[in-house]
């Protein structure tokens, strides 16, 4: 009975394991965080996916909240701050910027979301950019594009 009851438990362990990292996986998606900055301090500058959506406090698609506001100093789309004026260094319209780090909820590393460059570092990069020239470089214009395509995933 003793043997019965082992084989049976090792059997379960690989299925179990492996529905366990599909929810993980499928989880850390459905939320990417931005940061801003450069060190051991960065900025955060609000979230986007499924469990950040247009209504969410901290999304970059809610354009009454902090981080998608076109008058926050902390949003990507305020042509003014920091993150969202094409200008400076820190701004991921800039062609010379490093970009955007992009985590998960459980700040694990994603990529770089930036979109002046000829080679775009990562899909999320090459819909932004290309809804950032198809508008002009309008930023309100590129925010709606960017956020409809997002729900629409």
């Amino acid at each position: 009975m003793r043997r019965t009851q082992k084989i049976f438990r090792n059997r379960l362990k690989t299925p179990a394991v492996f529905l366990v990292c599909i929810f993980v996986i499928d989880y850390s998606v459905s939320e990417t965080r931005l940061y801003g900055g450069t060190g051991q301090n960065p900025v955060y500058l609000g979230c986007f996916g499924e469990l950040c959506d247009s209504s969410h406090p901290s999304s970059i698609c809610n354009v009454g909240g902090r981080y998608g506001s076109q008058a926050s100093d902390l949003s990507i789309w305020n042509t003014d701050s920091f993150y969202g004026n094409a200008y400076r260094q820190t701004s991921l319209w800039n062609k010379g910027s490093a970009g955007l780090v992009m985590t998960d909820s459980s700040r694990m590393f994603l990529g770089r979301l930036k979109v002046k460059h000829s080679t775009p570092a990562n899909t999320l990069s090459e819909i932004l950019g290309k809804f950032y020239s198809e508008s002009n470089k309008n930023l309100l214009q590129t925010q709606l594009k960017f956020c409809d395509s997002l729900m629409s995933r």
